[in-house]
């Protein structure tokens, strides 16, 4: 097989890793805003229990955070996804790559 064409597969691997991984961020931010607009503007509140009414505030402010937070880090989680780097760990040799010849 050609660099080219090896090229051209992989590149269109990490284009559909992409796709993937940006249409499961949209699905999860737009559920995590759907939840905070319910809280935020209180539908059906007659029916709620009462430690969801105590605890509205906090709900918010988690739900928040967190869909602010994947909002934020988007680009780096595709990023990671699409390209996983390995990492060397204990044990192993950054110059070679190989875990036994670091210990001896």
């Amino acid at each position: 097989m050609s660099k080219k064409r090896k090229q051209r597969k992989v590149s269109e691997n990490n284009q559909q890793i992409i796709r993937i991984t940006k249409k499961r961020l949209v699905i999860l931010i737009t559920s995590l805003l759907v939840a905070l607009a319910f809280f935020i503007f209180k539908p059906g509140s007659d029916f709620w229990p009462m430690w969801m009414i105590a605890f509205r505030r906090v709900f918010i402010a988690v739900v928040g955070f967190v869909t602010l937070f994947l909002i934020l880090m988007s680009p780096i989680i595709v990023v990671t996804e699409s390209d996983p780097r390995p990492l060397s760990g204990p044990g192993k040799n950054p110059q070679t790559g190989s875990g036994s010849d670091y210990f001896e």
